[in-house]
């Protein structure tokens, strides 16, 4: 069973099941609308996401009780990309969450002094 969605760009999918296995919004919002409030329940339909990529976004926060803490639903997510946004150090917080992730790339945000990583 073949989706047409697997031939978006952006968008992988798992050829047998058709369900989205990676999903890159890198550089999709338009920088005038302002800042972004990140919304994770948006993402929690994608069961089967590996790789998410908001990269390039204006993401400052989450929106209220929509954090990261709600992607905790995606237990296969394995890649984060966060780069280019507006985060400051309140987002380190949340992102014990996400234990099966490999790799987290969080470079030039608005992130300040040392990060302890366990």
């Amino acid at each position: 069973m073949e989706s047409a969605c697997c031939f978006w760009e952006g968008i992988e999918c798992n050829e047998t099941t058709a369900h989205v296995t990676k999903l890159s919004l890198d550089s999709t919002r338009n920088r005038r609308l302002g800042d972004w409030y990140f919304n994770a329940s948006l993402f929690l339909p994608f069961k089967e996401l590996r790789k998410l990529d908001l990269s390039n976004n204006q993401l400052v926060d989450w929106a209220a009780n929509e954090g990261f803490e709600r992607l905790s639903g995606l237990n296969k997510l394995e890649v984060l990309l966060l780069d280019e946004n507006g985060y400051n150090n309140s987002i380190l917080s949340s992102l014990g969450v996400l234990s099966p992730l490999k790799r987290l790339a969080i470079s030039w945000n608005n992130l300040n002094g040392s990060i302890h990583l366990q």
